[in-house]
């Protein structure tokens, strides 16, 4: 993320920006986490989620061995599984309901 000169944004003037849209949104830190780190997990989540590969996640996170992000992420693997497998049991009842007779 750059300002509008094209450096850098600062560390504290990027808390700042998001503190402001904390506030604006009307979320207090009693409704949960929100804090910068929150951002950097839900966005790993939402790739993975996507399906995205976890080799290519864990390079854009920054993470120095896929290990570091299976075992931060595992519990994202099981539900991503269970969608998978609920996504494929539509799809077969489906194709079997519609047959030809």
């Amino acid at each position: 993320m750059s300002s509008s000169n094209g450096k850098p944004v600062s560390i504290r003037n990027f808390t700042r920006m998001h503190m402001n849209i904390i506030k604006q949104a009307n979320i207090s830190r009693t409704n949960g986490r929100c804090g910068i780190h929150s951002l950097r997990h839900t966005f790993c989540s939402n790739l993975i989620m996507s399906g995205v590969n976890v080799k290519v996640v864990s390079e854009i996170m920054g993470h120095a061995d896929i290990s570091t992000t299976l075992n931060i992420y595992s519990h994202l693997f099981k539900e991503y599984k269970s969608n998978i497998i609920m996504e494929n049991d539509f799809i077969a009842d489906v194709l079997q309901n519609n047959k030809p007779k």
